[in-house]
């Protein structure tokens, strides 16, 4: 886990997870196992994550995909 993630309420990690710096998830979201989540994403609420989210994306839904790029940080 890098600097100054925020993880919200029952947000879940599943083993060797890898958060790179400046790291927003939402609440209720699970991130599978072994997936990486690059610096400045920002994951939404109620997410499912089974793959890797590259650097300064916005992500979300079930099986949470990217469908923006994050440039409020």
């Amino acid at each position: 886990m890098g600097d100054r993630c925020i993880l919200a309420n029952n947000a879940t990690l599943a083993g060797h997870v890898s958060l790179d710096d400046y790291v927003i998830i939402g609440g209720m979201t699970a991130v599978h196992q072994f997936c990486v989540i690059g610096s400045h994403v920002m994951v939404g609420g109620c997410s499912g994550v089974a793959q890797d989210v590259p650097p300064f994306v916005i992500a979300q839904g079930n099986h949470a995909t990217p469908f923006g790029v994050n440039i409020e940080g």
